[in-house]
């Protein structure tokens, strides 16, 4: 792709900044509800096929976590530097 046809302004990047943040809270509170449900369980249900259960759904509830982080860290750190190279390219071209 050639980057000299990319349009992107700053606000759509903003736009993907919220979004971004939005879906990782989501994701961080289903982590939540999910631990806190699965140690509810826990407490009502102790054979080994919880056992079974729980260590097979523990690595999805991980990913929902780490996909979270990703999230916020592409939303908090890559994104803002971008977003600030963008907004001097239009101010620059709004002055011309």
């Amino acid at each position: 792709m050639n980057s000299t046809n990319v349009k992107v302004s700053s606000s759509k990047l903003r736009e993907l900044q919220g979004s971004l943040l939005a879906l990782s809270k989501l994701l961080s509170e289903y982590h939540d509800l999910l631990k806190i449900d699965m140690r509810k369980l826990s407490e009502a249900w102790e054979d080994r096929k919880f056992l079974e259960f729980s260590t097979e759904f523990e690595p999805s509830i991980k990913k929902i976590e780490e996909i979270s982080d990703r999230y916020k860290d592409w939303a908090n750190a890559y994104l803002p530097s971008r977003i600030e190279i963008l907004e001097r390219i239009e101010k620059a071209s709004m002055s011309l």
